[in-house]
């Protein structure tokens, strides 16, 4: 066989095959098309709210297209997030095999806000929160504070100013939510003047 014989027959082999791998794409697809979407199935929880266990909360879904039910690990999957603590949750069903496409419901862990049900006691350096009169382990929340100070006047050698700090508490496992407490006082510094 010739150098140029060789050389048309790769060439042949090699169009074939990219050929082939074209229809091979556009079929895959076409395929995925073909596939019915997750979007127009429907889809329920067995309910929307739930009280907080400390667990893992994962509602019953059900899923069902045109009256017939679906089966869960043959026609989709489900992922949960942010399924344990007090706040929002969700569950995300994926379709599989002739199902495409994905959908994402959401679901309450009730817990105790501790912006509406809590007291917060600043006192110095003594942080304390309260849920009906009971102290709140601090365990159960995280506190970052600010400090932020205006000057107010000038009595000699003296500045005084009012300093506020600004305390941010975020609620952990049974305790949701965010709440802010802000607390003054007046400080002075000693500041001579340069004269």
């Amino acid at each position: 066989m010739s150098i140029f014989g060789a050389f048309l027959s790769l060439a042949l082999v090699a169009s074939v095959f990219v050929a082939t791998k074209k229809e091979s794409k556009a079929d895959g697809m076409f395929d995925y098309f073909k596939k019915t979407s997750i979007k127009k199935c429907s889809v329920s929880l067995e309910q929307n709210k739930f009280d907080w266990t400390g667990s893992v909360i994962e509602p019953n879904v059900s899923v069902s297209f045109e009256g017939e039910m679906l089966t869960e690990g043959e026609d989709y999957t489900l992922k949960y997030r942010n399924n344990v603590d007090a706040g929002n949750a969700t569950v995300t069903v994926k379709g599989i095999n002739d199902y495409r496409g994905s959908v994402t419901y959401g679901f309450k862990i009730m817990g105790i806000s501790i912006k509406d049900q809590c007291v917060i006691d600043v006192d110095g350096t003594n942080i304390n929160v309260y849920y009906q009169g009971n102290l709140v382990p601090s365990t159960c929340y995280d506190v970052r504070s600010s400090i932020s100070e205006t000057p107010t006047y000038k009595v000699g050698d003296y500045q005084y100013y009012e300093q506020i700090t600004t305390y941010r508490f975020y609620g952990k496992g049974q305790y949701y939510g965010s709440a802010v407490k802000r607390v003054k006082v007046e400080v002075k510094k000693y500041e001579p003047s340069d004269n």
